[in-house]
């Protein structure tokens, strides 16, 4: 029971002395021989429910109908079935007096908390189109088809909630893996009718229902030693002991399933097709059925290989299985199950461990402690006793004291022998009383008459059935070949709208991507034509400052000439002057060697102011031609704003020529509104009705937008031109430009 049961996985071993194992195997030996037989037994009969049954379970003629299920006890012991909700009806209605029905119990009121009940509809309505569309497509093979002609009652059974929920619950709610799994139950069902009908196999291992846990939980146990034959024929015996215990099950529906592995016989259970077989359709069939399996003595070899394998599994399916001991079982069946249930799964590990219990000794305990006839078969002496009873009681038949180890082999036949021999004694009397008195012959006349017509009204009215059902036949056919054909009619409207519907959906897709793929693609277009313009700006503006640097670097050469020659003119006048001043000086230096000394004082001032006359002229020169400098560079100052105020500051043409541009847009802008109100007007109201998208396209979308000038046509463009030229003054301009008035006054 492992973690659900809050214990862990135990693996151990212990050796005892030889006193201890001879104490054991006593022990062993007296403890499964006291154990008598079960309170609770549950038959189950190989019928379905009639519709009386159904109604009283408070269903009608829309919920699949049950294999019944007759609950007997041994003697006058008998116990409560009240919570075993789904366990509790009876197939004949004259017992129903000798057995109170427990009350029903709504499943959907106790529904564990991990139900995806938004996914149940989903999961209805996909299995139930698979297989119709299996069946109509023909992909069956002979059996199944063999079997789906007597009707299809597993398709509503296994498509109810309970089981719904329940392989949600399995599959965790994943669709992928619930609809294929329910697929697969079903047609295992499908394939396995028989079997599930009537409930009955041959028996090839002690597996059996063997109690109870202390939540009402069905215990299933299984002893390996007592398997006699191969995998492949106790896969029937396995299915019948699981599908017992899930009709006994409380709403829940899950067991627990206890395998004792003692003597484990290997070379019955090396076919791996059967094991294949069995593992694909046991997991989807009984899917969520266990609530836990306790796997107990089993070898080191498959522990290790269980140790190799949990990582794959869930962690669900991990927590059910647990691998434990002997004592360790003991403890876990102590503590979770119910004391008849103790003491018979105990009594069960004792039976098995004994060395001196024959097989025979096994079976009988299993019959001895199975609380269900289903898979073992057979009833149990006492509870055999008690139905012939039941059976016998207004007749008193002799046979019904015959002691319990013959009651085995009494059959039904055998009552209906004994029925007929008393009512031939009866007749033979009545004959015998009637011949005597005066009207006897006639009453014995009209008695055969009576008893032909009796013998041959059911051939009547067989005949007279036959008749109607001949008749009801061909008309319910020819009803339903029209009901049919309409079906089919309705199938190909249904899928050509199907059809359509896809086809508009992946038209839209495919406007929206073509939508999305042209806005992209004007997007781009506008930033190319940004970037050009940028572009083209800035090109503009680095000719113009490629013509600035041209026109400075001329007029810097030019200053640069212009300072050199008035250097040199400067020099040439220095040096020059400088002459002039030395011969000056060495003519009065010889004039006052001859005049005498006396005139020094007075020549010397005027030599001296006639060098500051010269400075200053120069120095007023210099000055000169520093103004002129400082002019010329504000003149190619003001040239260069003028040359930027080109670029920035329109002329009187050009605002001339925008606004001519600026009137061509608006003519465009009303013929684009004119445009759009006759396409609102075309498409109407229909539009909407169809479904189609709001949103504009593109291109419809670009007539609401304001005009650029890429959206000038030729007769846009011709219009401007016409514009621009009908002005005066522009015909001036261009006529002043072609015929200028100098050329002019040469002719």
């Amino acid at each position: 029971m492992g973690a659900s049961l809050g214990v862990e996985n135990i693996v151990c071993c212990t050796t005892r002395g030889d006193e201890a194992a001879a104490r054991l195997v006593k022990n062993r030996h007296n403890s499964w021989q006291g154990v008598g037989e079960a309170e609770e037994f549950q038959a189950f009969f190989d019928c379905y429910e009639t519709q009386e049954e159904m109604a009283q379970r408070g269903h009608g003629s829309d919920v699949p109908r049950r294999y019944p299920l007759e609950r007997r006890g041994s003697g006058d012991c008998q116990r409560s079935l009240g919570l075993v909700p789904e366990a509790g009806f009876r197939t004949f209605a004259e017992r129903e007096a000798r057995h109170g029905l427990p009350q029903k119990v709504d499943p959907d009121s106790l529904l564990p908390e991990d139900v995806y009940e938004d996914l149940v509809p989903v999961l209805r309505n996909d299995v139930r189109d698979q297989w119709k569309h299996r069946i109509q497509d023909g992909d069956l093979d002979e059996t199944l088809k063999s079997q789906l002609e007597h009707g299809f009652p597993e398709l509503e059974e296994w498509t109810s909630l309970s089981t719904l929920r329940r392989m949600l619950r399995a599959s965790q709610g994943n669709m992928s893996q619930a609809v294929p799994m329910l697929m697969k139950a079903i047609e295992c069902r499908v394939r396995e009718r028989e079997l599930f009908r009537s409930m009955r196999c041959q028996v090839a291992c002690d597996m059996r229902i063997i109690g109870r846990d202390r939540e009402n939980r069905p215990v299933i146990y299984m002893s390996a030693r007592s398997q006699t034959e191969h995998l492949r024929e106790l896969i029937p015996h396995v299915f019948l002991a699981f599908e017992a215990a899930s009709r006994l099950a409380q709403e829940d529906g899950q067991a627990i399933f206890v395998a004792d592995m003692i003597q484990i016989q290997p070379h019955l259970n090396m076919d791996p097709f059967a094991f294949k077989h069995l593992a694909n359709n046991f997991g989807v069939v009984f899917a969520d059925r266990l609530k836990c399996i306790l796997i107990v003595d089993f070898s080191f070899i498959a522990q290790a290989v269980w140790s190799t394998l949990r990582p794959f599994l869930s962690e669900r399916t991990q927590k059910k299985i647990n691998f434990v001991n002997e004592a360790k079982a003991r403890v876990i069946v102590k503590e979770t199950m119910t004391p008849p249930t103790q003491e018979r799964v105990l009594s069960s590990f004792d039976i098995n461990r004994d060395e001196l219990s024959t097989p025979d000794d096994r079976f009988g305990h299993a019959l001895r402690t199975a609380i269900c006839d289903v898979p073992l078969g057979g009833l149990r002496a006492a509870d055999e006793a008690l139905t012939t009873r039941c059976w016998l009681s207004e007749e008193k038949i002799e046979s019904a004291a015959t002691p319990p180890g013959h009651l085995h082999d009494i059959e039904f036949l055998s009552l209906l022998n004994v029925e007929r021999k008393q009512a031939l004694d009866r007749q033979k009397k009545r004959e015998d009383l009637l011949e005597d008195t005066e009207h006897g012959s006639k009453i014995l006349g009209l008695h055969q008459d009576l008893q032909a017509l009796a013998d041959v009204l059911d051939e009547r009215v067989e005949s007279k059935l036959s008749a109607n059902e001949k008749a009801f036949f061909v008309a319910y056919k020819s009803f339903m070949f029209t009901v049919q054909k309409e079906f089919k009619e309705l199938k190909q409207k249904a899928d050509e709208e199907e059809t359509k519907t896809r086809r508009d959906a992946k038209i839209q897709s495919l406007e929206k991507e073509l939508d999305w793929f042209m806005n992209e693609a004007l997007r781009l277009d506008e930033l190319v034509k940004k970037y050009k313009k940028e572009l083209d700006k800035w090109k503009g503006k680095a000719e113009a400052l490629e013509d600035d640097r041209r026109f400075l670097e001329s007029q810097i050469k030019q200053a640069k000439r212009t300072n050199k020659s008035l250097r040199s003119a400067v020099e040439q006048a220095q040096s020059s002057a400088y002459a002039a001043l030395v011969s000056d000086d060495g003519q009065q230096q010889a004039i006052k060697a001859q005049e005498g000394p006396t005139e020094d004082p007075v020549m010397g001032p005027s030599y001296s102011g006639l060098s500051q006359e010269l400075e200053e002229k120069y120095q007023t020169t210099v000055k000169r031609l520093k103004q002129q400098l400082q002019q010329e560079q504000k003149q190619a100052t003001k040239l260069r704003a003028i040359a930027d105020r080109q670029f920035t500051e329109p002329s009187e043409l050009e605002a001339f020529f925008i606004e001519c541009v600026e009137q061509v847009k608006g003519d465009i802008s009303e013929r684009r509104k004119l445009a759009l109100e006759q396409r609102s007007a075309l498409r109407g109201p229909e539009a909407k009705g169809r479904g189609y998208p709001e949103t504009l396209p593109p291109q419809v979308a670009k007539l609401a937008q304001q005009p650029t000038l890429d959206d000038f046509t030729v007769t846009d463009r011709r219009k401007v031109v016409e514009l621009l030229l009908s002005s005066e003054h522009v015909l001036q301009f261009l006529y002043d430009k072609l015929f200028p008035a100098e050329a002019s006054g040469q002719y």
